[in-house]
């Protein structure tokens, strides 16, 4: 009887035994399997790694971008006004101006130009004669002779009264048939008209109408001699 349980309880043993490494190689051929085969969530996961770099690539966008530099130079330098262009000769003025050398010549005017250009009206005054003349002028609303003070008449809404000093009344008939003779010469540009209204001791008066106040200059040129007044357009 004893030895009965004891062939029963071994063979039990064995029994369990056996049972165990059935299920041991079991579970090892099942792990060996996983391995070997394709794993899901690898290939799921290489997908959504691309997808998120696609992510984070900035939109594209249709609105037009210049490549030029000149042209970005061009956005970032702002625009200034060109200024007012002035290519008369000197440096014009509204201010009275005023010339006097130490001689004065022996001058005699002869004639009256008047020529617009870009930028400026140009003014010659003709003179024959020897030496340098003197000059003045300034503007004003109300012309007037020099010596007699009776107001002169002159197309324009504002007047340059200008004097030139060494132009004596001529003393021969030939140097007076060449005397600028008193009247108007029509004007162009900004000037409306000019007058010349009289010599009184050597000194000749011209007054110049203009359409507007504008600055203007005073130059004296030689060969031939001539007084040129250049006024800003």
């Amino acid at each position: 009887m004893n030895l009965s349980r004891s062939i029963f309880s071994r063979t039990l043993a064995l029994a369990t035994s056996a049972g165990c490494a059935l299920a041991l190689a079991a579970c090892s051929a099942e792990d060996s399997t996983q391995q070997s085969s394709p794993a899901l969530s690898e290939v799921q996961s290489t997908v959504d790694t691309a997808e998120a770099a696609a992510s984070t690539t900035p939109p594209t966008t249709s609105a037009p971008q210049s490549t030029s530099a000149a042209d970005a130079g061009q956005q970032s330098i702002p625009q200034v006004a060109s200024p007012v262009a002035f290519a008369g000769m000197g440096t014009a003025s509204l201010e009275d101006q005023q010339h006097m050398p130490e001689g004065l010549g022996n001058l005699i005017p002869t004639g009256v130009r008047v020529g617009a250009h870009d930028g400026f009206t140009r003014v010659v005054i003709d003179l024959e004669g020897e030496g340098e003349p003197g000059w003045f002028t300034s503007y004003t609303d109300a012309p007037a002779q020099q010596a007699s003070g009776k107001p002169v008449e002159v197309q324009g809404t504002t007047f340059l009264n200008l004097g030139i000093e060494g132009t004596p009344w001529p003393s021969t008939p030939e140097l007076k048939e060449k005397y600028m003779s008193p009247g108007t010469t029509p004007g162009a540009g900004v000037v409306s008209e000019i007058n010349y209204a009289t010599t009184f001791e050597a000194q000749t008066q011209l007054i110049i109408g203009l359409k507007k106040k504008t600055p203007y200059s005073v130059t004296f040129l030689q060969e031939p001699s001539r007084v040129v007044i250049d006024f800003q357009n």
